[in-house]
């Protein structure tokens, strides 16, 4: 009984002491627990479920947005006109992504468990992306084209080596197809000497009376007395004989097509005239050359190989230092050809520079130049060959092989006899780009000041040309029959000349049943009087006959009866050609006009709709000084197609005919190289020079127009309205289709992706396809250290941020096309380590002094974060952090980031490689930018304009590392500068503030929603055992408070009574107090 007071004390002593330590020991035990369970949890493993961890929805029922900011340009004149852009922000077109890893594959990488995968992305409405009742995806967007705008930058910024290639490929192809007909043409007219002569052996011979004879000779376009021209002649000879004897085809094509349309020749007399004295001159002249130039025999006969004469002109100049006769002798096609500036054959170059005494003794035969120059001669692509230079990628091996000063390997590659040669090869090649593709303007101090682009008038030349060409052509096609066969429906109409009638005259009442068939029909459009006319124009066993006697049913007789013999419909169309031909003056001597006259006059001053026939008022077809303004002769085209129509616009004067032949010749607009020029003069402020050259007396109407047709007709237009749902999915420009058709050895690629200026860019498991799994990326799985959880390891399967896509790398080895194969493009100047998570997750267990790290894959950018402050999300606490301004800030404010080209104004990111096209990456609105940058656009709502509105920040659950909430926010900026295509894009900005702007292009929210019950199901958890542990820790701290409590009460109250007891033995009172 003594005892048991203290078997109490201690009792409670030792509760206490109990509850004390599951207070202390609970939240120890059950946050260990906790963090082994989540830790464990969040590993990219096979029992966590790659549903869970590797795709959205998924089992996570993750809801991810992209709400999608268009940002539609106004003022789209204005802003070619240097005015400052004008913007609308267009929101709400909201989509579900959704995200899947495929290709799965565990491995282990530098010493940690990866996961590699291929990510596939798309996009789409569901029930869940509720847009505004007023926001549709048809609505229109007028903006800068992505695909203009890349091209168009590409074309200023062309790699050596395509120039290279580009260059080459012009000169070889060149001398293989012309140099032959040139000195055959050449020596043709040298043996007709002078019009007296030619006439005496030539024309009257052929019956061709003296005042014909004098337009085949003195015509400015076809005569025979230039050497040009007589090239035509030369070739419609070659065309059509056979064992030397001429013959006329049926149909009549090709060059002899040209003469016999242009200059009225009957058939007798093209068979007299290119059987006589003229075929025995090209005999004569061929069989010199051959003896000339000791060829061999070529197709059995005394002729030289093209490809022999090119050889020997390109290693020795031979041709043209020894020409046949020995008179006009030049050491290089250069000296009398301009549109081949600088050194075209390696002999030239090698005799008129220094290279001759810094490498002597190196010469180059037909074998090198067979090797070094090979490619598929029939259609002109390229073939592999070893030696080749004419393949993409022989052409980046030479150049590679080159920069390394291995020329001893290089000479191996190519063949060549000693390493001399390489250099040499060398040398000339880059000779080539700098005098010949860029016609010397090669310093880029001067021609590539803050990467203007050095090869921009290069390429102004090539794509100017061509489209000048393409639009001459085009209406020579359009012009005479769209004209002629509407003024001859109107014309026999109002003659009361019936088909029906006239078909019956000549053929029979049977056969005049062909009036009123489809296509024939004279009444129901110009259409069929259209057939009509051009089987009568292009004769028996053309397209057109051809046609017209599947559609009539008629037989051969009946046709040659109705179109071959004179009668009263052969008059009558004849009789509409030449009142035509009056009515527009045409200079040939042909039955009918000229078709390129009317195209150039057309294109120079309006002739064909400034003065159509009288009759087509009839239909109210009035004048006008466009072909735009008749749906009959537009071409499909809009805009403005020709100069005059252009400039009068700009009150300038109309040009002369001697002004319109010059620049429509290939002496002027319609060479490359003189169109090159053009702009040269342009660029250099030599507008006196210029228009000396070019025979203007406005040249700056010119340059105007030939801007503009550029923009319009090459590149579509560069700024361009198109849907919402062409500009995110699919956007596939006419310029990309045209790369991907077009000769590589021209600046064709065969590997270009259609869908790539597409902003959303869906992809599909094809995207994947030849891919190869050696591309797939890698990410941590966490199994090593949890703590690198989700972190990217590899991206395209290399540890350095690039861009997978799929390359042209020259010929297959064994000829069977192109060489396609996927490789890494890296857009920064030094491989950026790849790393931080994809923004699913990041580390378990976050504090605040963690940096967390986010890897935007479709901007090949790593974002640090900045922590900001503690929120609450879906009843968790979370730790919310925001997107680090460092990786936009400026190389002048961080030097680290000179690697991405950070050369303009702070809070922008250059772009350019990742899109191959100037976009600028920001905040939205410029957040944390320079200032200057939201002043230089004008947004037609201010309101919305709260750029703190738009930060990056991402939700962090700090236990697990999961992001409850994220809004990833980043703009895309068109870099505005004017250049030699746009001279005053972004002028305004640039002279008022000295910036250049930065246009918005689009922006987009890409935000999650995780359910509650979602939330519940997997983090439910992290909830209950905090809970516990709190409950733990109050219930446990309580309750041993309690008993402590009691435990001193009672020993208090123990001592009280033992005292008690004690002083009553004593005897002693007792005094309570």
């Amino acid at each position: 009984m003594i005892k048991k007071p203290w078997v109490i004390g201690c009792c409670l002593a030792c509760w206490a002491i109990v509850f004390l330590l599951i207070a202390i020991l609970t939240p120890i035990i059950l946050s260990q627990l906790l963090e082994d369970n989540v830790k464990d949890s969040v590993k990219l493993t096979s029992s966590n479920g790659k549903k869970l961890w590797g795709e959205l929805p998924g089992d996570s029922d993750c809801i991810m947005y992209q709400n999608y900011h268009l940002f539609n340009l106004l003022n789209p004149e204005g802003l070619l006109e240097g005015e400052p852009p004008n913007l609308e922000d267009k929101s709400g077109y909201l989509y579900q992504e959704y995200d899947k890893f495929i290709n799965i594959g565990r491995h282990k990488y530098d010493g940690h468990k990866i996961i590699r995968f291929h990510l596939l992305r798309y996009e789409k409405i569901t029930h869940h992306t509720e847009w505004p009742s007023n926001l549709t995806p048809d609505d229109k967007i007028t903006t800068i084209s992505v695909g203009a705008f890349g091209a168009w930058d590409q074309l200023k910024h062309v790699s050596r080596q395509q120039l290279a290639i580009s260059g080459l490929y012009s000169i070889i192809n060149g001398l293989e197809t012309t140099l032959a007909i040139t000195i055959y043409a050449t020596g043709v007219q040298g043996f007709l000497l002078s019009f007296p002569v030619a006439y005496l052996v030539v024309f009257e011979p052929s019956g061709i009376s003296k005042e014909l004879a004098e337009q085949l000779w003195y015509d400015p376009n076809y005569g025979m007395n230039n050497t040009v021209n007589m090239q035509v002649w030369v070739q419609a000879l070659v065309e059509n004989s056979v064992n030397g004897t001429f013959s006329v085809p049926t149909p009549i094509t090709g060059n002899l097509y040209i003469l016999w349309q242009y200059f009225g020749l009957t058939n007798n007399q093209m068979t007299l005239l290119f059987n006589g004295y003229f075929n025995d001159a090209y005999q004569l002249i061929t069989y010199m050359v051959y003896v000339n130039y000791e060829c061999d025999l070529y197709g059995g006969e005394e002729l030289c190989d093209p490809l022999y004469l090119s050889a020997i002109q390109w290693n020795s100049s031979f041709v043209t230092r020894f020409p046949p006769g020995g008179a006009g002798a030049t050491p290089s096609i250069a000296t009398t050809n301009s549109s081949t500036p600088g050194f075209p054959e390696i002999y030239y170059y090698y005799n008129a520079t220094s290279t001759e005494t810094k490498y002597p003794g190196v010469y180059f035969n037909q074998t090198n130049y067979n090797l070094l120059f090979y490619y598929n001669r029939t259609t002109g692509w390229p073939a592999y060959n070893d030696s080749t230079l004419l393949d993409v990628g022989k052409m980046n091996q030479f150049f590679d092989l080159s920069y390394q000063g291995n020329f001893s390997g290089l000479a191996n590659i190519l063949q060549l006899p000693t390493e001399n040669h390489a250099r040499v090869l060398w040398d000339y090649v880059n000779a080539l780009i700098d005098f010949t593709a860029l016609q010397g303007r090669y310093d880029p101090v001067v021609y590539n000041i803050q990467n203007r682009g050095i090869s921009t008038e290069a390429s102004l030349g090539s794509v100017g040309s061509q489209t000048l060409y393409s639009i001459i052509v085009g209406m020579s096609q359009v012009l005479p029959i769209s004209i002629t066969s509407v003024y001859a429906s109107l014309q026999s109409q109002a003659e009361q000349f019936n088909c029906p009638d006239v078909v019956e005259h000549i053929l029979s009442a049977k056969e005049s049943s062909i009036c009123y068939m489809y296509g024939l029909s004279w009444t129901s459009s110009s259409n069929g009087m259209a057939l009509w006319i051009l089987t009568y124009w292009n004769g028996e066993n053309s397209t057109e006959w051809f046609t017209f006697q599947k559609l009539s049913s008629l037989n051969n007789t009946s046709m040659q009866t109705l179109f071959l013999t004179s009668n009263s419909l052969t008059q009558t169309f004849a009789r509409y050609d030449l009142t035509l031909k009056t009515n527009y003056n045409c200079p040939n001597s042909g039955l009918r006009c000229d078709p390129m006259y009317l195209a150039k006059m057309q294109w120079g001053k309006g002739l064909v709709t400034m003065n159509l026939p009288s009759i087509f008022s009839s239909l109210h077809i009035g004048n006008s000084s466009s072909i735009i303004n008749y749906d009959f002769l537009s071409m499909g085209l809009t805009g403005t197609p020709e100069y005059f129509s252009y400039s009068q616009k700009k009150n300038a004067p109309v040009l002369s005919d001697n002004q319109i032949n010059y620049l429509l010749s290939f002496n002027g607009l319609l060479c490359s190289t003189q169109f090159q020029l053009f702009f040269i003069y342009e660029y250099e402020g030599s507008i006196d020079i210029q228009q000396q050259a070019f025979n203007l007396t406005q040249g700056n109407v010119v340059v105007d127009y030939l801007r503009y047709m550029i923009d319009l007709y090459f590149l579509g237009g560069l700024i361009q309205t198109k849907s919402v749902n062409t500009i995110l999915w699919n956007d596939t420009e006419p310029l990309l289709e045209m790369a991907l058709v077009t000769n590589p050895l021209l600046g064709g690629n065969p590997s270009t992706d259609l869908t790539s200026t597409s902003i959303g860019q869906n992809m599909t498991q094809d995207h994947f396809e030849g891919m190869g799994l050696d591309f797939r990326d890698g990410m941590d799985t966490g199994e090593t250290h949890v703590n690198n959880v989700r972190e990217y390891r590899l991206y395209g399967g290399q540890p350095y941020i690039n861009v997978p896509m799929k390359g042209y790398f020259g010929q297959l080895p064994n000829n069977t096309g192109p060489n396609l194969t996927w490789y890494n493009l890296n857009p920064w100047s030094e491989e950026v380590p790849i790393g931080g998570t994809d923004a699913w997750s990041f580390r378990p267990y976050l504090s605040k002094n963690d940096n967390i790290q986010f890897f935007l894959d479709q901007g090949s950018l790593v974002f640090d974060s900045d922590y900001i402050k503690e929120v609450t999300e879906r009843e968790f606490l979370c730790l919310r952090y925001r997107i680090s301004n460092s990786v936009l800030q400026s190389a002048k404010v961080n030097p680290e980031n000179t690697k991405y080209y950070a050369f303009g104004p702070n809070g922008v990111v250059n772009e350019t490689n990742v899109f191959t096209a100037p976009l600028f990456g920001s905040k939205p609105y410029f957040l944390s930018a320079d200032p200057t940058l939201l002043k230089l656009i004008n947004y037609s709502d201010p309101s919305l304009v709260v750029p703190e509105n738009y930060e990056s920040i991402f939700d962090v659950e700090k236990y697990s590392g999961t992001v409850l909430h994220v809004m990833e926010q980043l703009q895309y900026n068109f870099e505005l500068k004017p250049d030699n295509l746009y001279p005053k894009l972004g002028l305004y900005n640039l002279q008022t503030y000295g910036y250049r702007t930065y246009m918005p292009f689009f922006f987009v929210q890409r935000y999650e929603r995780l359910s509650q019950h979602i939330v519940d199901k997997y983090f439910g958890l992290i909830h209950t055992v905090l809970t516990v542990m709190l409950a733990a820790q109050i219930a446990g701290y309580i309750l041993a408070g309690i008993l402590l409590i009691l435990l001193i009460i009672y020993i208090w109250n123990r001592k009280r009574k033992a005292r008690i007891d004690s002083e009553s033995e004593r005897g002693q009172s007792l005094v309570i107090k």
